[in-house]
């Protein structure tokens, strides 16, 4: 006896149709190659230097280091580094040329060009008059995120892959209990 087809069903049909296809390319702009620019600071001091009488109070010295990464596939084109004032003294690593402009609010832009994928830069600032405030980090594709980082141990090699093995094989498991699920519920509701 063949199926009649309802209005219900064919609501439900087009609403997963539209639903697989939102979620296709959903995964498509994911995958698409982009710049995507993340910031850190991992490093961050201020030293009280003491200094011979008549001088009253320490000498403040900071240092502090801002690490910027291209974390995505596509090179980011005009990176440009903000402070709110010139601090008094930086320098790039690893060395690469660039240039200054100062607006005329008086914030501090290093331009740095271009980062390529994976590719990454730091500018170690030492201050002793200006503090570094850091205004933001941008390029041409938009903002940098604040990367949250932590310092790890680094596993032996053969750790590495004993993790990333069972990773892949809990990953496939969790896959196929899915497309099982999947199939349970489709024969239990008579779809298949």
């Amino acid at each position: 006896m063949p199926r009649i087809e309802t209005l219900s069903d064919r609501l439900i049909a087009a609403i997963i149709t539209g639903a697989i296809g939102l979620l296709f390319w959903a995964i498509q702009r994911w995958l698409e190659p982009g710049a995507k620019l993340g910031w850190w600071i991992p490093h961050d001091f201020i030293f009280a230097v003491p200094m011979t009488p008549p001088a009253p109070t320490p000498l403040k010295v900071q240092t502090s280091t801002l690490t910027v990464q291209n974390l995505g596939r596509k090179a980011a084109e005009d990176v440009q580094i903000m402070h709110q004032t010139k601090v008094d003294h930086f320098q790039l690593h690893p060395r690469r040329d660039y240039t200054e402009t100062i607006a005329a609010d008086g914030t501090h832009t290093v331009n740095v060009g271009s980062l390529g994928p994976k590719e990454w830069l730091q500018i170690q600032v030492l201050s002793h008059t200006t503090p570094p405030v850091l205004v933001g980090v941008r390029s041409k594709d938009g903002a940098a995120k604040n990367v949250r980082f932590q310092l790890v141990r680094q596993f032996s090699k053969p750790v590495q892959m004993l993790l990333g093995i069972s990773l892949l094989i809990g990953g496939f498991a969790i896959l196929y209990w899915i497309v099982r699920a999947v199939v349970f519920i489709s024969r239990a509701n008579g779809m298949l």
